[in-house]
C-alpha cells in the first residue's frame, strides 16, 4: 500500500512539473526568442581607422535574445566615431570596436610598458626577411651568420620574438591588405621590421645589424593566446640567461676576493724573509 501511495505522489508531482514547463516555462522561453530589438548594422566595408559616416550603417530590427550586452542599438553612438578595427557587411558594431579619438598610425608604439621596448632592423635582402611575407603579430627566430668564423646560430635571447610591423622604405608600414593590392605591389616590400624586446635583445640586436648578417624565420602565425605561450617560453630562457651570467660575475668575485686575501697573507711572510 505504502508502494503505491509513493508512486502516487511521484506521477502527480511528474504531472505538476508537465504542466509548469508546458503552460509557464515554455511561453516565458518562446516570448523571450520572440522579443525583438533594434541595433546598428554595418552596410559595407569599413577600414581600420575610418571614420564610420551614416552612409556606412543601417538600425535593423532583431531578435534580442542572445545578443551582446556592448551591442550598440542607436546610430548616434556610431556616427563620427573611428573603426579600431576593420569591420565587414552584416557586422552588429559593438563599443570595443569604435574610438572617439583617431588611431594613431603607430599604435602599437603605444603599448610598450617600459620593461619592452621596440628596435627596428633592416632587413639586408628580400629573403632575408621571408619574401616580404612577415606580418605584424608573427612570432620569429633572428639567425645570424657570421661570414668570418663560418658560423650560423640563433641567440638564445633572440629564439622567440614578436613582430610589431614591416614598413617599407617610406615609412609606410605592411599590412595584409596592402600587402595584397597588386597594383602598389613595388611600394609594399619592407625594408625594415620593427621586433619588441627588452634591453639585452635591444643591444644584441643592434650589435648583429652591425657585425653580421641577420635572417629571420617565421616560428608561429596565428591567435594571440598561442603566440603568447613563446613569448612566455622566451622570457623563460632570458631568466635563465641572466642567472648564470649573476653565478659566473659571482664567482669570479669570490675568487678575486681569495686572490686578494692570500696575497695579504703572504706579503708578511716575504716581508720577515726579507729582514732575514
Amino acid at each position: 500500500m505504502k508502494y503505491l501511495k509513493n508512486k502516487t505522489v511521484i506521477g502527480i508531482g511528474c504531472i505538476l512539473i508537465g504542466i509548469l514547463v508546458c503552460f509557464i516555462l515554455s511561453p516565458i522561453y518562446n516570448r523571450s526568442l520572440e522579443a525583438k530589438t533594434k541595433v546598428v548594422r554595418i552596410e559595407k566595408y569599413i577600414e581600420k581607422g575610418k571614420i564610420i559616416s551614416d552612409e556606412d550603417i543601417k538600425v535593423v530590427e532583431v531578435g534580442s535574445y542572445n545578443l551582446p550586452e556592448q551591442i550598440i542599438k542607436s546610430k548616434d553612438e556610431v556616427i563620427g566615431k573611428y573603426a579600431v578595427t576593420e569591420m565587414y557587411s552584416g557586422e552588429y558594431i559593438v563599443t570595443k570596436k569604435l574610438s572617439s579619438t583617431p588611431l594613431s598610425q603607430d599604435e602599437y608604439l603605444e603599448e610598450l610598458d617600459g620593461v619592452n621596448g621596440a628596435i627596428s632592423v633592416t632587413l639586408q635582402s628580400f629573403a632575408t626577411g621571408l619574401s616580404g611575407k612577415l606580418l605584424s603579430g608573427d612570432i620569429v627566430s633572428i639567425i645570424t651568420t657570421d661570414t668570418s668564423a663560418g658560423t650560423t646560430i640563433i641567440p638564445p635571447e633572440l629564439k622567440y620574438v614578436k613582430v610589431l610591423a614591416t614598413t617599407t622604405s617610406e615609412a609606410n608600414d605592411v599590412d595584409e591588405n596592402t600587402r595584397n593590392k597588386k597594383d602598389t605591389e613595388e611600394e609594399t616590400i619592407a625594408t625594415t621590421v620593427t621586433l619588441l624586446v627588452n634591453e639585452k635583445q635591444a643591444r644584441t640586436l643592434a650589435n648583429l645589424e652591425v657585425m653580421q648578417k641577420i635572417h629571420i624565420e617565421l616560428v608561429y602565425r596565428g591567435i594571440e593566446e598561442e603566440s603568447n605561450k613563446f613569448l612566455v617560453q622566451q622570457q623563460n630562457i632570458l631568466e635563465k640567461i641572466e642567472k648564470e651570467v649573476t653565478e659566473v660575475t659571482e664567482g669570479k668575485e669570490e675568487n678575486s676576493k681569495k686572490e686578494t686575501q692570500t696575497e695579504q697573507e703572504q706579503q708578511p711572510e716575504q716581508e720577515g724573509e726579507a729582514d732575514e
